[in-house]
């Protein structure tokens, strides 16, 4: 966002014909277990092409926090995804 306000004398560099469209500013995904996800591909391309451009981690109690597992995550922290080798 460049400007808020009264923009009448403003002029753009380039104007988009959107009649009959919708707009949205940028989703917000509040409930992900994206959090090694992101980590992994912070470029986060299947969220990008569905609009959304912030995502909230650390959900349920559970984050990508460095711990140290002897066997398989318990529920829920498995949502995070498989233990890593």
């Amino acid at each position: 966002i460049a400007a808020i306000g009264n923009l009448s004398n403003w002029l753009a560099e380039e104007v988009i014909e959107a009649n009959g469209r919708a707009l949205a500013p940028g989703f917000i995904d509040v409930h992900t277990h994206d959090d090694t996800h992101v980590i992994r591909s912070p470029q986060m391309l299947p969220k990008i092409t569905q609009g959304v451009t912030t995502v909230i981690v650390g959900n349920c109690g559970i984050s990508a926090s460095p711990v140290a597992l002897k066997g398989e995550p318990p529920d829920p922290m498995n949502l995070l995804g498989e233990r890593d080798a």
